[in-house]
């Protein structure tokens, strides 16, 4: 097949997940709903990089693989009546829930749980060896102990569970408490203190992925509010202008992360240090797809830019390691979770391959088709039982959880790491002592 016309196939096969996206929004009468996101999140990571990179193609039946996925996980959504459902949704005045986000209390335990994450994270760096005040400066030192970390001599223990547990925690409850609270001073205070850790990693560790699971985190936290207060269908530019702005406030952060990762000491070519930069970007915003569509051709026969190894008998691990490692099932990865990796040169490396990957090592193609399939229906029956059972913290965070795990399967599966579970854990508490305490005190447990 001619390339440019393998281009445009591919970039057209993509734009069937916005026919989806507008078919599963008339259905169920919602933009917040499972299988509306889920569309639209996969429409963006595959559109967007094919875009920008113009003189590499994506494989287009790896494109119709993972559309038929998204599709299948989408499709059992027919089965329910959500008009009726949101009707009553709208309609149910029991809402103590959501009334208990705008609690004094849950602002306070959200800026404690920011600040007690910072210092975490800062104990934690300060016993692997950062000194914060090292003459050498903290690009270079923060450069070290990224070096540190690839070599796995970087030890986390008790302190970096508290820390990343923390950190996540209090961005779902900053976004909540800033999706509530209408005092402009109150919504600025959880907007800092929701993203202030993950700045403070990206700053001393370089941990870019901090900030992105910081981004999602805060942002289901919000839009989970907002479907609760039946203004789920309005859309206001304000709320565009924020994301935009609250991504040039980051953006000086996210560069000296890449600059300490490339451990940058000389500062006299800067045409070097720009191409590095977008050469980094790329990498770890666009490649994903691609390495995704490269080990897929591998994997279905087809040529390859690389040779890949294809695993069997991993029983899960690559996809649900943190839930086997509560029954006793550990696996050890290289760093990097693959060895593997895609370069396009001169645009491009990446060793991520996304979700998909992870479930095709685990269950091959028809396995990731069927665990959609189950996953689809469950998130959708789940979601319909949300609505008719507003005041459950569970089916809440169960919400907040599966956007987390849509937006991150760009990636790879957030339950590969132990923190998804502590997280929701810490944050499902939280949410249960303040609705309890706002039950027991309703006249002054709410802001002005």
């Amino acid at each position: 097949m001619d390339f440019e016309i393998e281009k445009i196939l591919s970039i057209c096969i993509s734009f069937l997940f916005v026919f989806n996206i507008f078919f599963f929004k008339k259905l169920t009468e919602e933009w917040i709903h499972p299988s509306v996101l889920i569309n639209t999140l996969w429409s963006l990571y595959f559109i967007i990089p094919q875009i920008i990179i113009l003189n590499h193609n994506i494989n287009p039946i790896s494109i119709i693989y993972v559309y038929f996925c998204v599709t299948i996980f989408s499709v059992s959504a027919m089965i329910f009546n959500w008009r009726n459902a949101y009707n009553f949704f709208r309609n149910n005045k029991s809402n103590d829930l959501f009334k208990s986000f705008n609690s004094k209390l849950l602002i306070k335990i959200s800026i404690l749980i920011s600040s007690l994450s910072i210092l975490f994270t800062a104990k934690l760096l300060i016993n692997n060896g950062l000194d914060f005040f090292s003459e050498s400066g903290l690009l270079i030192a923060s450069g070290q102990l990224i070096a540190m970390k690839a070599n796995e001599g970087f030890s986390y223990g008790f302190l970096g569970i508290l820390s990343t547990t923390f950190t996540y925690s209090a961005a779902i409850l900053c976004g909540i408490a800033y999706q509530k609270n209408s005092n402009k001073k109150i919504g600025l205070i959880m907007l800092l203190f929701g993203f202030a850790p993950a700045f403070f990693s990206v700053i001393a560790q370089s941990s870019k992925l901090s900030f992105l699971l910081s981004f999602l985190f805060f942002v289901s936290g919000a839009l989970a509010v907002r479907m609760h207060s039946n203004n789920s269908n309005s859309f206001k530019f304000k709320s565009i202008v924020k994301i935009v702005v609250s991504i040039l406030i980051a953006f000086p952060a996210i560069i000296f992360s890449f600059l300490s990762r490339g451990q940058f000491s000389n500062f006299d070519d800067i045409q070097v240090i720009l191409d590095f930069l977008v050469y980094a970007m790329k990498s770890y915003s666009l490649g994903q797809v691609y390495a995704f569509s490269d080990f897929f051709s591998y994997y279905i026969g087809h040529s390859s830019q690389s040779e890949y190894i294809v695993e069997t008998s991993t029983y899960g691990a690559y996809s649900f390691n943190s839930i086997l490692n509560l029954f006793g099932y550990s696996k050890e990865f290289p760093p990097g979770k693959y060895e593997e990796s895609l370069s396009l040169p001169y645009i491009l490396e990446t060793n991520i391959f996304t979700l998909f990957r992870d479930l095709i090592t685990d269950f091959g193609l028809i396995g990731t088709a069927i665990f959609f399939t189950i996953l689809g229906f469950c998130i959708n029956f789940l979601f319909y039982k949300f609505l008719y059972h507003k005041n459950s913290v569970l089916l809440f965070l169960i919400f907040i959880g599966f956007f987390v795990f849509i937006g991150m399967s760009y990636l790879y599966s957030v339950f590969v790491a132990r923190y998804m579970i502590s997280v929701l854990l810490i944050t499902f508490l939280i949410l249960k002592i303040n609705l309890f305490f706002f039950k027991f005190n309703k006249q002054f447990s709410v802001t002005k």
